[in-house]
């Protein structure tokens, strides 16, 4: 897809456009200190994409879309995920590949090489190597004030620009070079909404604690302390009370066998389905199913 912008430096956009299938929805470009540009992006369902090398440094927001965006190397995956609210940070002179799996929304602002130069007077360089999905609120806060500087027409200030670019770019190099923040570094609610997202949108695999642990890479005590410290209760409990509750779900909702919901719920077999009914609400699922299955009318 050809894309170009009217200020030299950003070839960024364009390979970008052409590696996501798609324009930018949003373009703004400011010519302060040689070029510094935003971008919001709304890509189609991708299963990932390469960008290759530009002589620019490239800052994206992940505002919306897919959580499971990671960074790729070959054929092996990054155990690091992207979740709407993370920053990647892509110095000049980096290619990168991403598996994206579905639909992504995104901001980037882009400062040319000269920008960055005039920016970082003091001589002090950027990290060298690519920052994948790290937090830093007041970086994200100074991308949703360009973005919204750049939605309004006639108020696309370049003092404006300048300053928030400036204070953007001395932000990002309290990330050492050395080790940037991981994904794991998160919140404790973050890694925990995460995990019960997977959980509900996998109720028959495998939800063992070693399995959800390793999934939100950090060992199994530590994940079984902070989700019990968010959820109050500890994780197997939770992933009971889900698969039940899709139980119940599944049986008020359709006819299907026993022996299927109790599968597609997660359950063992259908005499473990039956036990834990009769424990929890002292029905079995047969009865439950009688007593709320919605009469048909004649």
């Amino acid at each position: 897809m050809k894309f170009s912008t009217q200020i030299k430096p950003f070839r960024a956009i364009e390979a970008l456009a052409s590696a996501v299938h798609v324009g930018p929805s949003l373009v703004r470009e400011s010519r302060v200190f040689g070029g510094v540009c935003v971008c919001a992006w709304d890509t189609p369902w991708l299963e990932g994409f390469e960008l290759p090398e530009t002589d620019e440094l490239i800052l994206a927001y992940h505002s919306r879309g897919s959580h499971d965006v990671r960074r790729q190397q070959g054929t092996i995956l990054s155990r690091s995920r992207s979740i709407p609210g993370l920053l990647t940070l892509i110095p000049p002179g980096h290619s990168v590949a991403y598996h994206t799996g579905g639909r992504v929304s995104f901001t980037t602002v882009h400062i040319s090489r000269t920008a960055l130069g005039e920016f970082l007077r003091s001589g002090t360089d950027l990290p060298a190597h690519d920052l994948f999905a790290f937090r830093d609120a007041f970086v994200a806060s100074c991308v949703d004030s360009l973005l919204r500087e750049a939605r309004i027409p006639d108020r696309w200030s370049p003092r404006f620009v300048s300053a928030v670019t400036e204070a953007l770019l001395l932000q990002l190099l309290r990330h050492s070079p050395s080790e940037p923040e991981p994904a794991d570094a998160k919140s404790l609610e973050t890694r925990v909404a995460e995990t019960r997202s997977r959980i509900d949108a996998n109720l028959a695999g495998d939800l063992s604690l070693e399995a959800l642990a390793e999934e939100a890479g950090i060992s199994r005590a530590h994940f079984a302390r902070i989700f019990r410290q968010v959820v109050n209760e500890p994780p197997h409990r939770y992933v009971m009370n889900r698969r039940i509750e899709h139980a119940k779900d599944l049986l008020s909702a359709s006819t299907a066998p026993l022996k299927e919901i109790a599968h597609e719920a997660g359950f063992c077999s259908q005499a473990h389905l039956t036990h834990l009914f009769r424990t929890r609400l002292g029905l079995t699922p047969q009865q439950y199913r009688r007593k709320h299955r919605p009469v048909s009318p004649h």
